[in-house]
């Protein structure tokens, strides 16, 4: 676990218990996880890659605003 890892957890309001097994805490409801379910914790808080291209490989359609939203090219914009 790098220190990315370990801030971004603290901001979202995780506590490390342990880092082997890894074992978070939230500190207001005080649920815990650990391996697995904390892994997929820590993963949902990092932020997600925009995708660039449609379903289809064609580049996003940047001036339809449905086609952004869902990322769509010209093309299947009335998939939207």
């Amino acid at each position: 676990m790098n220190e990315n890892d370990k801030l971004l957890l603290e901001k979202n309001g995780w506590s490390i218990e342990c880092e082997s097994p890894f074992e978070i805490r939230n500190n207001e409801t005080g649920d815990f996880a650990t391996g697995v379910a904390a892994d997929v914790i820590l993963n949902s808080l990092k932020p997600k890659p925009k995708k660039k291209t449609c379903w289809c490989g064609k580049p996003i359609d940047y001036s339809n605003s449905d086609c952004v939203y869902f990322s769509l090219c010209k093309d299947h914009a009335d998939d939207a």
